[in-house]
């Protein structure tokens, strides 16, 4: 099983990987609490904006398109436009264990209103 880990850098105007990573230790409940709102926040924001994003698949296979979301789980990545080595997508869902991590460039983050 695999846990959705974001890593989002400080300050804004920064670029940032959604990288797919094994849950290596359990969380507190409130540190789960905490990860499930950030990870709430980061999907709102991507469809409010929908940025395009480069995927880095399994077997060193880059595909780029339009982030528009995922499915509740993050087991599906929802796309636009998507571009592979095998033609063009107008809508396509990449499976979550099909993907090492996902890069968003130059991406102004709102700083947190805690």
């Amino acid at each position: 099983m695999h846990e959705l880990i974001l890593t989002i850098p400080e300050g804004t105007n920064a670029a940032f990987h959604v990288r797919i990573m094994p849950t290596i230790a359990p969380l507190t409940p409130a540190g789960k609490a905490e990860l499930r709102k950030r990870s709430l926040q980061l999907w709102m924001s991507v469809a409010e904006r929908t940025p395009a994003a480069e995927f880095k698949l399994v077997h060193n296979t880059t595909v780029s398109g339009t982030l528009q979301g995922c499915d509740s789980k993050c087991q599906l990545f929802n796309t636009s436009e998507l571009q592979t080595p095998m033609g063009a997508y107008q809508a396509a869902q990449l499976r979550s264990t099909d993907v090492q991590y996902i890069t968003i460039g130059n991406w102004e983050l709102a700083p947190s209103n805690e």
